[in-house]
């Protein structure tokens, strides 16, 4: 279902793109870490989970609906995970994801944007203890996140920007438990990223 749903998008996009104007390439940072919401306070250091660095490749599509308002969807090939130092753990979960942006474009040089982000899992590795390890126990296939930014035109064609993209899809779960196997906690796991990139539009010489 999640490839047919993906197909869809790229196809729509491809459809759109022909028609409209200016595309765009970028590379960037993904620092993501994990945001954990709990039913009761508990001890973080049981875990020590901290943020994990990635690079980030994608290409825009830049399609203008007024002279401030655009729409611009991506494609970007990405991972997000997090660290844990009481394990010696790293997660990383690799992914191909679509953001479908709306951009405003108050001035020449500040931009923001904001819209959803469709992100279907490609592969997952663990390193423990220095070991690699392909596949994982996190079973995800789809990451449905929001994604908020902001940046600037250095140049005409080129651009940096800066991103957060907080999901909403549940990464996994778990149960605290006292001495005596009383629950104490209720930990639920999503992923957080920031993300700083740096675009170069491929502009039409027609307009």
């Amino acid at each position: 279902m999640h490839r047919l749903i993906l197909s869809l998008i790229l196809s729509s996009l491809f459809i759109l793109g022909k028609a409209q104007v200016d595309f765009g390439v970028k590379v960037g940072l993904v620092a993501s870490d994990l945001r954990i919401h709990a039913t009761a306070p508990y001890d973080k250091t049981l875990f020590n989970f901290s943020e994990s660095f990635t690079p980030m490749v994608g290409l825009s599509m830049f399609m203008p609906l007024s002279d401030q308002l655009s729409f611009m969807p991506e494609i970007e090939l990405k991972a997000k995970g997090y660290r844990q130092s009481v394990f010696q753990e790293s997660h990383f979960i690799t992914y191909l994801s679509v953001p479908l942006l709306v951009r405003y474009d108050p001035n020449s040089k500040l931009f923001i944007t904001g819209g959803p982000d469709l992100a279907f899992a490609l592969t997952q590795h663990t390193k423990v203890n220095g070991k690699l390890n392909h596949g994982g126990m996190i079973n995800i296939g789809f990451d449905f996140a929001l994604d908020l930014g902001i940046g600037t035109k250095i140049k005409e064609d080129f651009e940096i920007g800066l991103r957060y993209n907080p999901s909403l899809t549940n990464l996994f779960s778990m149960t605290l438990t006292d001495d005596t196997g009383e629950p104490t906690s209720e930990l639920t796991a999503y992923h957080s990223a920031i993300q700083l990139e740096f675009r170069y539009f491929l502009r039409n010489k027609a307009e």
